[in-house]
């Protein structure tokens, strides 16, 4: 069986499909679709076939530069999706977000960028879900967060810091819920609070701390309410 495409003009393509018995010739209506900002610019422009997108679709911002790209496709069921890699833009035409779409999911890495080109994030996806370890960065490309992701949902230790380099928090999740010693520290690196939870509540003794490291408070919970009240230090 040989195939033969063929464009007639910017509305219609020719399919001509030849086998052993017959020829089959199918015309397709085709056609690129603009849409445009009140200043005249160009918003978008996607590929049409049949009347419905289909193929590169691109949107831009109004001061003409490219916002975002990515395939459009359609399946069995006529149902639109993304497909393959998607990229978006920042005004000043710096590139914001480049990621990977399989069958209309996230899957692979995904990379944020800051206007001035540097990394802001990176992260994996699984099926359309946060899988694993993700960074966080500041400018200058310093760590402002670490977090670990299990089927969409934060699981495991989750760190964030402060602009200087220390240490701002560190916590620790079990499925999406805020689980055992919870840590908080001053932009001077002393600790700030600790406190403990089950799942999600505050339980128990908790402590905080002036940022000399003199405590501040005492406090006893059950079940996220405050039992006894605040007992300052």
């Amino acid at each position: 069986m040989i195939f033969h495409r063929q464009r007639i003009n910017s509305y219609f393509i020719k399919i001509e499909i030849y086998s052993y018995f017959k020829t089959i010739i199918i015309i397709i209506m085709a056609k690129l679709t603009r849409e445009y900002y009140p200043n005249n610019t160009i918003k978008s422009e996607v590929f049409e076939i049949n009347g419905q997108s289909e193929g590169e679709y691109k949107s831009y911002h109004e001061n003409g530069k490219l916002w975002k790209i990515y395939n459009y496709i359609r399946d069995a069921n006529n149902n639109g999706k993304i497909e393959g890699e998607y990229k978006s833009y920042h005004e000043n035409g710096q590139l914001k977000l480049i990621c990977n779409n399989v069958n209309g999911s996230l899957e692979g890495e995904e990379k944020t960028y800051h206007e001035n080109g540097e990394l802001k994030s990176i992260g994996n996806f699984i099926n359309g879900r946060a899988h694993g370890k993700f960074k966080y960065y500041m400018y200058n490309e310093r760590l402002c967060g670490t977090s670990y992701y299990v089927n969409g949902v934060l699981d495991g230790e989750q760190k964030t810091y402060h602009a200087n380099g220390q240490l701002d928090s560190i916590r620790n999740y079990v499925n999406g819920h805020m689980e055992g010693e919870q840590k908080t520290y001053h932009y001077n690196g002393l600790l700030e609070s600790i406190r403990y939870y089950v799942n999600g509540h505050m339980e128990g003794e908790q402590k905080t701390f002036h940022n000399n490291g003199q405590l501040d408070s005492i406090s006893n919970y059950i079940r996220g309410v405050n039992t006894n009240g605040n007992k300052n230090g």
